[in-house]
Parts: structure tokens; sequence; C-alpha cells
């Protein structure tokens, strides 16, 4: 190193020594930071309540003004409201129900149509038999029909629309052979209006005529059995009941059991007024089985034997029970 390079470097240190010496000059130090405590943990847990929630008491306060309701007027409808343009129809009174009701059997009959010689069987010859009926509860214009049975088999009907007076004392159904007279047997009348039957009558040809009334004893072709059927409570008439006599012999019981229609001796139903008319005579004397039947009522079955004095027509009334 020269000499030159030398005196430099030692001018240089002096110089940073003399600096370093000058009184009242510090070199700067950083500031001290504050101390600051320690962090302090909660020595307790922290509490939840133990209470449970208390709810309010007083029911929630609906406000005291009233519903304001919509200014705008109710819009109507712009059609009309139809009105019908059929006029109310009044309740009209109940009509009555038609009903035929036999009178007598007769074999001549006057210009009204009554009767002028009343029988109640007619004799071996007879060419016309009336059956006279009063009749109530018709209205014009209602259809009605006839039947005429001869031993069990139709042998004649006919059928109209009412044409006469609302009801009457004396309707002639008569039945006639144009070849001549009509055959000896049993026959039965059946009328029906709106085809349900309203009245029934029964005689028969053979043998003697018989008055209406005859002498008790005197002999003939049997015993008409004829009647009504009512309600043993009500004594309203029942109608549709199924009455059967069975031949001399067959036990009733048996026969409403397993019995067959060729051991029915007579048999009727009854009308709209509980009438009934059996389409066979019975004998005086001799027992036949009896059954009578109606829908909800209980059968009444037996025996019956007429007396030898039993007039022509017996009339009995059978009293039926509910079941």
């Amino acid at each position: 190193m020269s000499w030159k390079l030398r005196f430099l470097v030692i001018i240089f240190t002096l110089a940073i020594v003399s600096l370093a010496c000058v009184p009242g000059v510090r070199t700067p130090t950083a500031p001290a930071l504050p101390t600051l405590p320690p962090l302090v943990q909660p020595t307790q847990p922290f509490a939840l309540p133990t209470q449970p929630m208390v709810l309010p008491t007083q029911p929630m306060v609906l406000p005291t003004q009233p519903m304001v309701l919509p200014t705008q007027p109710m819009v109507q409808p712009t059609q009309p409201m139809v009105l019908p343009t059929q006029p109310i129809q009044q309740p009209t009174a109940v009509q009555a129900r038609p009903v035929f009701t036999f009178v007598t059997w007769a074999s001549a009959v006057d210009a009204s149509f009554c009767p002028t010689t009343r029988v109640t069987t007619f004799p071996t010859g007879t060419t016309v038999i009336h059956a006279i009926f009063g009749w109530s509860g018709m209205a014009t214009g209602v259809p009605y029909a006839w039947k005429w049975t001869y031993n069990g088999r139709d042998v004649a009907s006919g059928q109209n629309n009412w044409n006469s007076t609302p009801s009457g004392q004396c309707y002639d159904f008569n039945l006639y052979n144009r070849d001549g007279a009509l055959p000896d047997g049993s026959f039965v009348l059946t009328v029906m209006v709106n085809n349900v039957a309203v009245g029934t009558a029964t005689t028969s040809i053979g043998g003697t005529s018989g008055p209406v009334n005859p002498t008790p004893g005197t002999p003939s072709g049997g015993v008409l059995l004829n009647g009504n059927v009512v309600d043993a409570t009500t004594n309203q008439p029942i109608a549709d009941a199924l009455l059967v006599i069975l031949k001399p012999g067959v036990d009733v019981n048996k026969w409403l059991e397993s019995g067959t229609d060729d051991q029915v001796f007579a048999f009727a139903r009854s009308d709209y007024n509980g009438a009934f008319s059996m389409n066979n005579r019975v004998q005086r004397q001799t027992q036949y089985g009896l059954a009578v039947g109606a829908k909800n009522y209980r059968l009444i079955s037996g025996t019956i034997n007429l007396k030898p004095d039993t007039p022509d027509v017996f009339t009995y009334t059978f009293k039926m029970s509910k079941q």
C-alpha cells in the first residue's frame, strides 16, 4: 500500500472517532413497549337460565278499531233474474183410489143396469150372467179392465177408459155365449184399474138358481166362501192376500212344505178393500185345509168344516197379525 493511501485511511478513522466523542449527541435507540397485564380467564362457567321462558298470560289484544270495509260498491250481475214462465202449481186434493164393490149376481137388469132378479148361482142352460158392482174413486179417462175365468181358465176379457160418474151403485159386467147356453161350472169375474185388481166375484152355473138369502139347510151345489182380510190391530184392509183351500185329505202343513198346485181345491186373492171371493164352492160337513198369507203378516193355517145349515154364501173376516 502506498503512503498516500495509508494517510487517507488514517484521516478517515480519526474523523469517525472524533465524531463519536462529541458531547450531547447520542445514537437514537428504539422506544420501549409498555408491559400489558396477563389475560385473566373467568373461573365460573357461563350460566344458562334455569327457569323456562314465561309466556304472557294475558290474551292478545285485538285492535279496537272496526274492520274497514272496501269503499267500492258490490258489483251486481248484469243479467236480470229469469223467473219461471209457468205458474206455480197449487196442490190438488188427493184422488181417492178406485174401488169396485160387488153387489150381487143377477139373471136380469133394468134400464139403469140395476138387478131385477138377484141370484147367487145360475141354473143349467143360462145364456147370460150379470155381475153388479158399485164403484167409487173413478175419474174420466182412467183405464179399467175386466176378466172372466171359467173353471180357472181365462175365457173373456175387455178394457176401456172410464166415461161415467166418479161413483155409483149399478155397473153391469155381463157374460154370454153367442152360440147358446153357458157351460156348467165355476165363473170368476175380476175388475182391474190401472192393471190392479179392485174387485172380484164368483158364481157357478149348474143345478137350480139359488136366491140371495136361501133357507138354511136347503141343498145346493155347495157354499161360496167370501169375506175380507184385515189387519188384526187396525182393522185396515189387507190387499193382495192369497187364500187357498186344499182338497179334502190334503194336510195343510205338509202342503206348505212341499205341496203342488193340483192339491188346491179353491183360491182367491183380496182386492184393494181386502175383499175376496173363492173361485170354487166347498161342500158342507167336509174338512178342508186352509191357508191365508200376505206380505209382512203371519201365515194363517188350519182347517174348515162347514155345518149342514151353512147358507150357500158364507162371509167371513180373516184377521192377520204383523210379523
